[in-house]
């Protein structure tokens, strides 16, 4: 009998994962699910996207979402990021943890090209400061934090 409930929920889980590619579902429920399944039954995704019909790159953006939790998704949603942003940020980076490192680096990435600029006006030296001192404090929070486990 139990053979028979994990047949069932294999096909519902199989029958689910097909269906993904039409329901509005969470993303990062979206990879989990998949994932999830794939360990279960021990399938490559290969092997998934000839099953379902599921395009290769369609199925690893699915996954790579796993990277991420419900709540960082859903904090980077409120913190204005799209969608687009969010998928972007887990396909080029392997190693997701918190919005705080996505933060981070997509700042890093949009700051790059300014390196050698040399025009600066008042507001960018202002704004450059005041960057500077958000650094130090979150620095300095990190170090206490750190002391304190």
């Amino acid at each position: 009998m139990a053979d028979n409930k994990m047949e069932i929920s294999t096909k519902l889980a199989y029958n689910f994962i097909i269906d993904m590619k039409k329901k509005e579902i969470n993303p990062i429920e979206k990879g989990q699910i998949i994932k999830e399944y794939m360990e279960q039954n021990k399938k490559g995704l290969r092997e998934l996207s000839r099953e379902t019909a599921i395009p290769l790159t369609t199925l690893k953006g699915w996954i790579d979402y796993a990277k991420m939790t419900i709540e960082e998704y859903e904090k980077l949603i409120k913190d204005g990021k799209t969608k687009t942003d969010i998928h972007k940020m887990v396909k080029n980076d392997k190693s997701v943890n918190s919005p705080l490192d996505i933060t981070l680096k997509e700042t890093m990435i949009r700051l790059r090209p300014y390196i050698l600029h040399t025009e600066i006006s008042g507001e960018t030296q202002n704004l450059i400061s005041e960057l500077k001192n958000i650094i130090a404090r979150l620095e300095l929070n990190i170090e206490r934090n750190h002391i304190n486990k």
